[in-house]
C-alpha cells in the first residue's frame, strides 16, 4: 500500500505523535447502512493523536507568548512612565530657572532700594536737610540751660522774659473762654 503524502508530513512532524490505526479496522455492523455512509474509507483519512508531551509543549509555549507579551507592555509602561516624569521634571526645571531670574533681580532690586534708603536717613543728610530746609543749628553753648534741682521739691526754669511756653498758652486761651462764658452769663 503506497503511503500518502500526508502521512509522510505527520511522519516527519514530531516523535510524539502516534497514528490511530483503528480507524483502518473495519466498521462495525450498526442497524443501518447510514453508519456506513457516514463513516468516510479508511484509506481517504488518516487521524493523529497528541500525546500529552505535546500538549503540554503547546501549552509552555502559549505561557511563553503570553509572558513576553505582558513583559513587552510592561516594558512600554515603564518607559512610557519614565518619559512623563523626565518631561514633568524639565517642566519644573523651568520653572525653577524663571523663578531663580525673578529671586535675582528683586534682590538687586532690594539693595538698590536699601542703599537709597541708607542715603536718605543717614546722619549727614539729615543735619543738612534739618540746616537748609527748616532753618536747625547745631547746639551751642548759649542754648543750654541748667536747671538746679538742690533746692529739693521745687524746680527752678530759666527762660527768656518775653517767651510763654506751650502750658501757659494753652491755659491763658481757657482762661479766656471761661472769662467770656463766666462774664457773659
Amino acid at each position: 500500500m503506497p503511503v500518502s503524502s500526508s502521512a509522510k508530513d505527520y511522519s516527519s512532524r514530531s516523535k510524539s505523535t502516534q497514528y490511530d490505526f483503528s480507524r483502518f479496522e473495519p466498521a462495525k455492523q450498526s442497524a443501518t447502512n447510514a453508519n456506513k455512509k457516514t463513516n468516510p474509507s479508511p484509506a481517504h483519512s488518516l487521524r493523529v493523536v497528541e500525546t500529552p508531551a505535546r500538549q503540554r509543549q503547546m501549552a509552555q509555549r502559549r505561557s511563553l507568548a503570553v509572558h513576553i507579551v505582558l513583559s513587552a507592555v510592561l516594558l512600554v509602561g515603564l518607559i512610557l512612565a519614565i518619559l512623563y516624569s523626565r518631561a514633568i521634571l524639565a517642566t519644573i526645571n523651568e520653572n525653577i530657572g524663571v523663578k531663580t531670574e525673578l529671586l535675582n533681580t528683586l534682590n538687586g532690586e532690594y539693595t538698590r532700594l536699601q542703599t537709597e534708603l541708607d542715603a536718605k536717613i543717614s546722619l549727614r543728610n539729615i543735619e543738612e536737610y534739618a540746616s537748609a530746609n527748616l532753618g536747625m543749628s547745631k547746639v551751642d553753648q548759649g542754648q543750654v540751660q541748667y536747671i538746679n534741682v538742690e533746692q529739693g521739691e521745687s524746680v527752678t526754669l530759666y527762660r527768656s522774659s518775653g517767651e510763654n511756653s506751650l502750658f501757659d498758652k494753652v491755659r491763658q486761651w481757657f482762661s479766656k473762654i471761661f472769662g467770656h462764658i463766666q462774664g457773659g452769663s
